[in-house]
């Protein structure tokens, strides 16, 4: 598990939270679906979209709302097989989680074309900018 870099996503109940509900997920035996499912459950959120990311350090990615704080989470799995990290996503930015959220419902060959990739390499830029900038 590793914890984000930003001093204000360490302090992120939301986060913190998620990223708990993953400290005992065993990625040999579930799926990342299957455990941000779970884990979205434990702390009453809702998953907006689940997507593949070619990503050199990542493979998968998720986002998370949170029904009590209406926070959105995102929840990257590790290239390795092993760990996530929780990001918090300022607020200003969940109009960029929408358009991934809509990017995601495309159908999965043109969700893995090189082009929408890009893009969605570029929204999560985008959607983590504010952590980069106060790391």
């Amino acid at each position: 598990m590793t914890h984000p870099e930003s001093p204000a996503a360490e302090h992120d109940l939301e986060a913190v939270l998620l990223e708990l509900a993953f400290e005992f997920v065993d990625f040999t035996v579930s799926s990342f679906e299957t455990a941000v499912q779970a884990a979205a459950d434990q702390v009453d959120a809702e998953i907006l979209f689940n997507v593949r990311f070619d990503h050199p350090r990542y493979q998968r990615v998720s986002a998370v709302l949170s029904r009590e704080q209406d926070k959105i989470c995102l929840v990257l799995f590790e290239r390795s097989g092993r760990r996530v990290r929780v990001i918090p996503i300022a607020p200003d930015h969940a109009p960029t989680i929408e358009e991934v959220r809509a990017w995601s419902a495309q159908p999965l060959h043109l969700q893995a074309d090189e082009e929408n990739q890009n893009r969605l390499r570029h929204l999560l830029f985008v959607a983590c900018a504010p952590l980069r900038r106060a790391g």
